[in-house]
């Protein structure tokens, strides 16, 4: 018969198998095993085999968020997670995905982004956009007008900065990932 924590650690590897061919989760945290034995004898002082029993506590990793974001150049093409070449008139997309690779949900997560100097934000372009995101869409999306100022539902006008912001985004055993962009013109 298999202790527990022969049964925990072959699960732990069929999550590695899993995982390693596309069909499942591994968790990124912590196991904490305690074992206790008893050995004993009789009145005869025959002295049995010992007897050992293991228990194990899982630690959850908690939400740690990987950010990796992307620019593109709508007229060229051009697509790169560092620089795009522009010049003046240009359309240029930032693409911005966050992914929780803990093994818990996060909650108030807020994306702020600002617009770039020498560029003007496209009205109607900070999205998280259906193709990207179809499960669950930012809870808001809010804009900034004045530096350092507060963020409302404007759409319009000069925008300094974007804030996206989720109630709750799911650790990596659920849906863990959001992406968001928004579009901006290239100044002369």
């Amino acid at each position: 018969m298999k202790s527990k924590l022969t049964s925990i650690l072959l699960g732990v590897l069929t999550c590695l198998m899993l995982f390693a061919s596309g069909m499942g989760v591994v968790y990124a945290g912590t196991f904490i095993d305690n074992s206790a034995g008893i050995k004993w004898s009789d009145s005869w002082n025959q002295i049995y085999t010992p007897a050992r029993d293991t228990a194990a506590i899982y630690v959850l990793e908690p939400p740690t968020f990987i950010v990796a974001k992307d620019v593109r150049n709508l007229r060229t093409e051009e697509t790169s997670a560092d620089i795009v070449l522009a010049v003046p008139d240009d359309i240029v997309e930032f693409i911005i995905t966050i992914t929780n690779i803990g093994d818990t949900q996060a909650r108030n997560i807020v994306i702020t982004d600002s617009i770039p100097f020498r560029t003007i934000y496209e009205t109607g372009s900070a999205s998280e956009t259906g193709s990207l995101d179809p499960i669950d869409p930012p809870d808001t999306i809010t804009f900034q007008h004045i530096a350092g100022g507060e963020f409302d539902t404007n759409d319009s006008g000069t925008i300094t900065a974007i804030r996206w912001e989720w109630n709750l985004i799911e650790g990596i055993s659920g849906y863990n990932r959001r992406t968001v962009k928004f579009r901006v013109k290239v100044l002369k």
